[in-house]
Formats: structure tokens, C-alpha cells, sequence
């Protein structure tokens, strides 16, 4: 049996691309990246960085590391440190779409909101098929003031990702255009 986690496994499989080689992870450091998932899981945030921080050295830059680090500190809303880390998770994994959700979400949770319409922008030509992305973009428009870009990606996001329709429906600050948005849903 391999000490290395598998890329099937649960919340991991969604962080990894099926091309990327992973780092070798001893079973002592994959014991503790599963109690930080736990952790994190159950919304135990401080203990998930805990976990994380006796990962050894060598293994602090291992995508699935990052992701735990950036998520819980996210949820902790220690913006510097979840932009942090979520920055090195871009840099270690650059065509994956997390890196740049969170980061689109850490930024508009900031105030640069600019930046995020920027950086999701760029995004959604990478990843034309990730309604998370495009909800991102209508957010940062939205907050920009710029509705018929928040309108026309916030559609998008229900095309390619009609379970995003509540949440988008249910956004605060998509509420100036609610009406507009479900009138050119294509699935009512």
C-alpha cells in the first residue's frame, strides 16, 4: 500500500490536476493532513493550521498544504495570510481554478474590487467552463458598478453551473438585478 494519499480521495481530488506529479507524502505527514482536513471539515480552523504546521518543511508548498492553509485562513478571515498562501498555491498548481476563486473572493472581501474583476476576468478565459469563476466576476462587477457585465456573468454562471442559480439569486449583491438575472434564466 502507497504512504501517498490518493487522488481520488475526497476533498483532495478537486485540488490536484489529474497531470500533476505529487511530491511524495510519508505516512506521518499524510496522518496529519488528514486530521487537518477533519479539522477543517468540522470547522475547527485554528486546529487545521495547527496540523498544518507540523507538516515537516519540505512538504509546506505541497499544493493540498496550501489549500488547507489558505481555506482555513480564509474562513478565519485572516485575509493577509489566506492571500498569502493562497498565492503560493497558484504558484505551485497556476492552471487549477481554486487558487484563483479564493482569491477573486479574499479580494472583493478587501475592497480590490478592481483587482478581483481583473484577475477574474482572466480567470474565466481560462477556465470558460467554471461557474464558480463567472459568479466571481459578476460579484466584482457588481460591486464595481458595472451591472450589465454583473448581469451577462451571472448568467454564464447559471449556463455552465445551474446549481449556482440559488446562490446567485440569493446574493446580496446581485439583489439590484435579481429580476433582470432570473428573466434570462435559461432553465426557468
Amino acid at each position: 500500500m502507497s504512504d501517498q494519499p490518493s487522488k481520488k480521495r475526497g476533498g483532495w481530488k478537486t485540488i490536484i490536476s489529474p497531470d500533476f506529479a505529487l511530491p511524495e507524502i510519508d505516512i506521518g505527514s499524510h496522518h496529519l493532513l488528514e486530521a487537518a482536513e477533519g479539522f477543517h471539515m468540522i470547522g475547527m480552523y485554528r486546529a487545521t493550521l495547527e496540523e498544518l504546521d507540523k507538516v515537516p518543511a519540505h512538504l509546506q508548498e505541497h499544493p493540498i498544504v496550501l489549500h488547507l492553509r489558505t481555506r482555513a485562513h480564509w474562513h478565519l478571515r485572516e485575509t493577509s495570510q489566506a492571500l498569502e498562501a493562497v498565492e503560493r498555491y497558484m504558484k505551485v498548481l497556476p492552471n487549477h481554478p481554486f487558487g484563483y476563486c479564493i482569491k477573486a473572493e479574499i479580494l472583493i472581501y478587501q475592497g480590490r474590487l478592481t483587482e478581483a474583476r481583473e484577475l477574474s476576468k482572466s480567470a474565466v478565459t481560462l477556465f470558460p467552463a467554471h461557474g464558480t469563476l463567472h459568479y466571481d466576476l459578476a460579484v466584482a462587477c457588481a460591486k464595481c458598478g458595472h451591472w450589465p457585465e454583473a448581469r451577462e456573468f451571472a448568467y454564464v454562471a447559471m449556463c455552465v453551473q445551474p446549481g449556482l442559480k440559488p446562490i446567485i439569486l440569493d446574493s446580496e449583491q446581485l439583489a439590484p438585478i435579481r429580476a433582470q438575472i432570473e428573466a434570462m434564466d435559461p432553465h426557468n
